[in-house]
């Protein structure tokens, strides 16, 4: 089944976001690795998420933020796309 638009759209600013905090280009993030192995620290996180939140125009719960430390970028495309919903 094809991606849908709002899901291609999120994939890849989450990419750009994630690949520009660590300095690394968005087609190297591997999107099932936790985001600790692909480099973010926990400072870097917490401002990935105020990001996502402002550009997406969502509010994370405190359980979101929390579980995000051993997040991929695919466990995130799926908590945007589920608050998007």
């Amino acid at each position: 089944m094809p991606k849908s638009e709002q899901s291609q759209q999120v994939e890849v600013t989450l990419r750009r976001l994630i690949s520009g905090s660590i300095g690394s280009k968005p087609e190297d993030i591997i999107p099932d690795l936790p985001l600790l192995e692909v480099g973010v620290d926990s400072f870097e996180l917490m401002k990935l998420l105020v990001e996502i939140e402002n550009i997406f125009g969502i509010t994370m719960s405190e359980e979101d933020l929390m579980d995000s430390w051993m997040d991929s970028l695919q466990d995130i495309i799926g908590r945007v796309e589920k608050l998007l919903a």
